[in-house]
């Protein structure tokens, strides 16, 4: 039990003590889901795809660019992702998120009504004069320490990529707070399972005394709450105190 503000800060470390005042410019809920009318499309399901990484990458681009520009939220193509980031593959695949949106920098992203989805891996369409100037580009990539929780907070400016290790209470995940699991998913040469998610948020939970991430997911409504769950910031189980990393997110001129 605390006894008074001396005995508390006495407690801290030096450290401490500015991630405390840091964290008091920080409101104690965010939801992107709400502010400014709500800047996020609705919830897609992924299937069996491994496309999880297409859908957050143009995710976080409509997003960021209807905030940055403040205009209406566009649907951006994650089809074009799928065919033309790799366009050797020939069935759906894994890609790493920082590499989508050089995509998207270099070429520009079309909408979904330009290039609908069809949920497989196609040839990559080039895009024609029109397309070209109407297209969405980005300036740059941002990467955010993912161990530095005043870093991630930059959600509030808009919401941000990022990953996951897949695990057995993730993919099952309802209205409770995820804490991490040893019970990973694994591929066929044995490697931990990475998912790509978008953190649209965070709060705090005042019946557990717990604060969370919130994350937009591609497994359709009924995962988590609505397609949408909790992350803690810092799991109580040993060795898990990060949950989510490579985050980054898009900036626009």
């Amino acid at each position: 039990m605390h006894t008074g503000e001396r005995s508390l800060n006495s407690a801290l470390r030096p450290p401490d003590l500015v991630k405390m005042e840091l964290f008091k410019q920080f409101p104690k809920y965010w939801d992107w889901r709400i502010r400014d009318g709500g800047k996020l499309n609705p919830v897609k399901n992924q299937g069996t795809r491994d496309i999880c990484w297409a859908i957050v990458v143009v995710e976080a681009v409509a997003a960021g660019f209807s905030i940055r520009h403040k205009t209406e939220l566009l649907e951006l193509s994650c089809q074009e992702l799928l065919d033309c980031c790799n366009e050797e593959k020939k069935e759906c695949y894994a890609y790493p998120i920082k590499k989508a949106f050089n995509y998207v920098q270099t070429n520009g992203i079309r909408t979904e009504s330009e290039y609908p989805f069809v949920a497989t891996k196609c040839p990559c369409k080039p895009k024609n004069e029109q397309e070209k100037l109407s297209s969405i580009h980005i300036s740059k990539i941002i990467t955010i320490d993912y161990t530095d929780e005043a870093q991630i907070l930059k959600v509030t400016q808009q919401p941000v990529a990022g990953g996951v290790y897949l695990t057995n209470e993730f993919n099952e995940l309802k209205g409770e707070i995820y804490e991490g699991s040893e019970n990973y998913l694994r591929n066929k040469e044995g490697k931990i399972l990475r998912h790509a998610i978008l953190l649209v948020g965070f709060g705090y939970d005042e019946k557990y005394g717990k604060y969370y991430w919130i994350i937009k997911n591609s497994y359709g409504r009924r995962w988590g709450v609505n397609g949408y769950g909790r992350i803690a910031r810092n799991s109580s189980l040993l060795g898990k105190k990060n949950l989510i990393f490579t985050t980054c997110f898009p900036v626009f001129d």
